[in-house]
C-alpha cells in the first residue's frame, strides 16, 4: 500500500540518482539574475502585476516581487518571463517587498 506523498519521495530520489535539477522535476521556479539589470524566471503561473517599478509573477511556490525603476518586460511565455532595468531587490512568499 503506498503511503500520503510517496510520489515526491520517488522524485526526490530520482532527482538525487539522476542528478536531474529540481525545478526540473518539482515545477519550481528557477530565478537567473545578471547583476542588477536582468531577471529570468522560469516555471510561473502568470503575472499578477506589471508596473515601471514593481513585477509581481506567480509561481507554485508563491509570488516573485521584483521591485527596481525602469523595469521593462522583455519576453514573456507560458514557459518563462525576462524582465530588464534597474532591480533593486526580489522577494518570495506572501509578505510585501521592501
Amino acid at each position: 500500500m503506498a503511503q500520503h506523498g510517496a510520489g515526491r519521495s520517488i522524485g526526490a530520489r530520482a532527482w538525487r540518482v539522476l542528478g536531474a535539477r529540481g525545478d526540473v522535476l518539482f515545477e519550481h521556479p528557477l530565478i537567473t539574475l545578471e547583476g542588477n539589470e536582468r531577471l529570468g524566471l522560469e516555471n510561473h503561473q502568470g503575472v499578477a502585476e506589471y508596473t515601471p517599478s514593481r513585477l509581481v509573477v506567480l509561481t507554485r511556490l508563491g509570488p516573485v516581487r521584483v521591485c527596481g525603476k525602469g523595469l521593462k518586460l522583455v519576453a514573456l511565455s507560458k514557459q518563462y518571463v525576462i524582465v530588464q532595468g534597474t532591480l533593486h531587490s526580489v522577494s518570495f512568499g506572501p509578505g510585501e517587498a521592501q
